[in-house]
């Protein structure tokens, strides 16, 4: 016979959600264990974010996932092979295209029908983003170190070019009526040079041999510009190890002046 499925106050949840805030998109990771108090259960209900969309469910005992919407509101219904009285560990994953950056709020994966619900909540930035302000109602800060140690295995499968992101706050939730709050910015880009130089003067000739520590902040480099004194001629570029970097001679049409365009292809973070 079915087991019936379970009811509110008979199932318990505990999950880490992360957030992932980058200037494209906003990705959300949830894995959420349920464990079963009372009776069996063969489907788990959540609610979506709103502006979300649900992009993968992962568990072993998964049968199929759904997403119902009804008058904007959007339930994700998971439903299970067959019913379960022990516990189950679903990973699930989101996505919203749309940012804001300016007055960001935590979006909440809430499971439905449950007698509690705590969680590990994080956040991620993009490298590239400054977070000018933080502010929690009903969470408990934590080391970013749990955050680390507990991310979602749907973190690490990125596209390639995808940005950089990093941790920046993690919190206990103890109930779900929580807010966490922001406001994100770009950091102008800029790069800093500090060059050494080394002048030889000969009786026919002058050589001068220098290196230049590149240090770009809030962005990556990936091309450098270097003008040349009249008169003078570029023998060889190298990096650190020694091997040649490429660089193209661009004559300026309006005084002659020499300038070297340096491309750096692995980029300089």
């Amino acid at each position: 016979p079915v087991m019936p499925k379970t009811r509110r106050g008979r199932v318990m949840a505990r999950s880490v959600i992360v957030d992932e805030m980058t200037q494209a998109y906003e990705r959300l990771h949830a894995t959420v264990s349920l464990g079963v108090l009372h009776g069996a259960v063969d489907q788990f209900r959540f609610r979506v974010p709103a502006g979300f969309e649900i992009t993968d469910v992962v568990s072993p005992t998964l049968a199929r996932w759904l997403v119902k919407d009804d008058a904007g509101a959007k339930t994700l219904e998971v439903d299970l092979r067959e019913p379960t009285t022990g516990t189950v560990v679903l990973s699930i994953s989101a996505i919203n295209n749309q940012v804001e950056l300016q007055s960001w709020k935590m979006p909440r994966l809430e499971p439905l029908d449950v007698a509690n619900h705590v969680a590990v909540v994080g956040l991620l930035i993009e490298d590239r983003l400054a977070a000018d302000s933080i502010a929690t109602s009903d969470l408990i800060a934590i080391d970013n170190e749990v955050l680390r140690k507990a991310l979602p295995d749907s973190v690490f499968q990125v596209d390639p070019g995808a940005p950089q992101v990093r941790p920046i706050a993690a919190f206990y939730a103890p109930q779900d009526q929580y807010q966490l709050t922001a406001r994100f910015t770009r950091p102008p880009a800029r790069v800093d040079a500090l060059a050494t130089l080394l002048l030889t003067l000969g009786e026919k000739e002058q050589h001068l041999r220098g290196a230049i520590a590149l240090v770009p902040t809030n962005e990556t480099l990936f091309a450098v510009d270097l003008t040349v004194p009249m008169g003078w001629r570029i023998a060889t570029i190298t990096a650190e190890d020694g091997s040649p970097i490429p660089f193209e001679r661009v004559t300026s049409a309006d005084d002659g002046r020499t300038r070297l365009h340096i491309k750096l292809p692995a980029g300089v973070a």
